[in-house]
């Protein structure tokens, strides 16, 4: 991750506009996001002719095949079950989560007189998501374990054409993606566990 995150200066050390490796806390962000996340899976399924009915159920349905299904796990899946928000307090969490979440990633921006903030993975999704910053993912090859790894430039609000000339320029620099090996993929995951159903 690291080795990624110098690739990615690097190359925008050639670059008129400069980025900063994004490091956060989460604080109600993970939270939320967990909620919002199950609640939005079962407002879809509810809009289609699918067995499944809620996240609970898609989780249950890929533990009874998880070498198929969900070959890297499914943590994230179970760990958004287990966080709930109550509804009361939700939509005023949201608006704190938000202003917080506006206000650190304006200040890691403005601390160094960078455009785009940049990180490894999907660790960036809860900040920019409780901003409601654009983002944008490019594949950045692959972990040793097979699994595939991304990168993620996150910018003001308005500025989604940054975000698109960074990461072409990223592409065009690194040539960084790999198709995954997924037959020479080592489980990594926690084994899959039974869920209980659970309405949102």
């Amino acid at each position: 991750t690291l080795e990624l995150s110098s690739a990615a200066s690097d190359v925008y050390k050639r670059q008129p506009r400069s980025i900063v490796e994004m490091r956060s806390t989460v604080g109600d962000f993970l939270l939320l996001a967990g909620y919002d996340f199950v609640r939005g899976v079962g407002a879809f399924l509810a809009q289609t002719d699918s067995p499944m009915r809620n996240l609970g159920d898609i989780v249950a349905f890929n533990a009874q095949d998880p070498e198929r299904r969900v070959p890297f796990g499914q943590d994230q899946l179970t760990a958004a079950l287990e966080r709930r928000a109550d509804d009361p307090d939700v939509e005023t969490r949201r608006a704190d989560a938000k202003r917080r979440a506006q206000a650190w990633i304006d200040g890691e921006l403005e601390s160094v007189g960078a455009d785009v903030l940049v990180a490894v993975g999907g660790s960036a999704h809860i900040p920019y998501c409780a901003a409601g910053y654009p983002a944008l993912s490019v594949p950045a090859g692959l972990r040793d374990s097979g699994e595939p790894v991304g990168v993620t430039f996150v910018a003001r609000a308005g500025e989604e054409a940054l975000l698109v000339r960074a990461a072409y320029a990223f592409e065009q620099a690194t040539h960084a993606r790999r198709e995954p090996k997924l037959g020479s993929v080592r489980q990594t995951a926690s084994p899959p566990r039974s869920v209980p159903r659970r309405e949102f």
